[in-house]
């Protein structure tokens, strides 16, 4: 990300501070998609946040903008502390250069993020920042405006100064994805760890850290879970089941199938056990489900948006109408 020109068009940019939310101490997860650009400001807690497809796992203060109509998923590890702000903002073009900058960069409708090197100083600039927007009066906002720009200017100048971090991408989340994206793939853990250009060594550390289990072992349980809900279903043959799960070999699956839930597949589907079992981290959000909440959420946003288009055309029409019909009364 050029964060230069993204300096050089805020410089040129008229922006209006819409909402400050500030929220303390909660478990409340939250999932939307945004109507105006924003900034997350995590104060404190241990949280999972989603950007997109983009996952992070949050324990300190950290920094993020997020785009317009980004798709955001929160989800609480324990209580935890943010403000969410929500701006309004438009590029005052002054010449072809910036014209050409923002519709390059389209800075209000990127995601990223920044871990600060003075965390302090960033609450108390959004301490100052709530006080002065709960008062309402003029006055006061024309200060939250003033507070912003220093946000805008602090976020900068870290990033661009090489003091502040970008935050680091959950990786052993981002795993998880893959496995879930390739699970009728078969596939290694090197070409897993190759995927997001790490050793197969830290992969490893960095998902038991988080798991407290290796990939290998939670991608067998996964897929054994998958297995026993198609066998449950008895819809398809064990051997279409074991290739469906990257399986070449039906004996193969048999086996691991047997040494993981302790039968053969073929006496698990005649015993059927309906007691559903998945692992705790599966109730991890998966990116599968992530996708098919952002489409269902956009399409009720765009039937919303056209309701409200055909109420004020239906409302024009009417008034339209009206006035015709008393100004030809008035001239008979």
């Amino acid at each position: 990300m050029n964060y230069e020109s993204h300096m050089l068009l805020w410089e040129n940019t008229h922006a209006q501070v819409r909402q400050i939310q500030y929220v303390e101490k909660v478990n409340t997860d939250v999932e939307m998609i945004l109507g105006h650009s924003a900034i997350l400001i995590v104060i404190e807690g241990d949280m999972n946040l989603w950007l997109d497809e983009i996952p992070y796992h949050i324990n300190r203060l950290a920094i993020f903008h997020i785009g317009k109509s980004a798709f955001m998923h929160l989800t609480m590890n324990k209580p935890s502390t943010y403000y969410l702000l929500y701006y309004k903002a438009d590029v005052v073009y002054t010449d072809a250069c910036i014209q050409h900058l923002h519709m390059e960069h389209r800075p209000f409708h990127k995601n990223f993020s920044c871990v600060p090197t003075n965390p302090i100083a960033i609450d108390l600039l959004m301490q100052n920042m709530y006080i002065k927007w709960k008062t309402g009066s003029f006055e006061e906002h024309l200060t939250v405006k003033i507070l912003f720009y220093e946000l805008i200017y602090r976020i900068f100048h870290e990033l661009t100064e090489e003091q502040g971090k970008p935050h680091p991408i959950d990786l052993a989340a981002q795993a998880l994805m893959y496995m879930e994206q390739h699970m009728d793939e078969a596939f290694t853990m090197q070409k897993l760890a190759d995927s997001l250009t790490i050793s197969s060594r830290h992969l490893l550390r960095v998902f038991k850290a988080r798991y407290d289990m290796g990939p290998q072992q939670y991608l067998l349980q996964r897929r054994m879970e998958v297995a026993k809900q198609h066998l449950q279903k008895n819809e398809h043959t064990i051997k279409a089941i074991a290739n469906h799960l990257g399986y070449e070999d039906e004996y193969y699956f048999s086996r691991a199938f047997k040494k993981q839930v302790g039968v053969a597949p073929s006496i698990y589907r005649t015993t059927i056990d309906t007691t559903p079992q998945f692992d705790s981290v599966l109730s991890e959000p998966l990116i599968g489900e992530c996708k098919e909440r952002v489409l269902q959420m956009k399409a009720q946003e765009k039937i919303r948006k056209q309701r409200v288009l055909q109420d004020i055309q239906s409302s024009f029409l009417q008034r339209l109408l009206h006035r015709t019909t008393t100004a030809m009364d008035k001239r008979s």
